[in-house]
């Protein structure tokens, strides 16, 4: 991994850090240098316009501040499947309903 070479770390604590082990302060300093964002905004998720990110100088494609966050696109997504099988569901039941009808059956 570029960032724990960068870092001089083992890639172990890059992947912890990934799975939501948070690095020391001293590293987040230097993650926010090798990403090219503001410190404040690595750490909060608030604060510097991302704007001034020079992407040709970070292997990473940096979110912009009003991009969802990878945990917001999974609640989307989590919201979009739970209403979708509500209306399979739904859909299934009137389905069902219809074949009684057409075939004679009682409910």
């Amino acid at each position: 991994m570029d960032l724990a070479r960068h870092l001089g770390v083992p890639p172990s604590s890059v992947s912890r850090w990934v799975s939501g082990t948070e690095p020391r302060s001293e590293s987040v300093v230097e993650i926010a240098k090798f990403l090219g964002v503001d410190f404040a905004w690595l750490m909060t998720g608030a604060g510097a316009d991302l704007s001034v990110v020079r992407e040709e100088e970070t292997p990473f494609r940096v979110r912009k501040p009003e991009e969802p966050t990878l945990i917001e696109r999974m609640e989307m997504l989590q919201h979009g499947y739970d209403e979708t099988k509500a209306e399979l569901a739904e859909a299934n039941r009137k389905l069902d309903a219809l074949m009684d009808l057409l075939t004679g059956r009682k409910p």
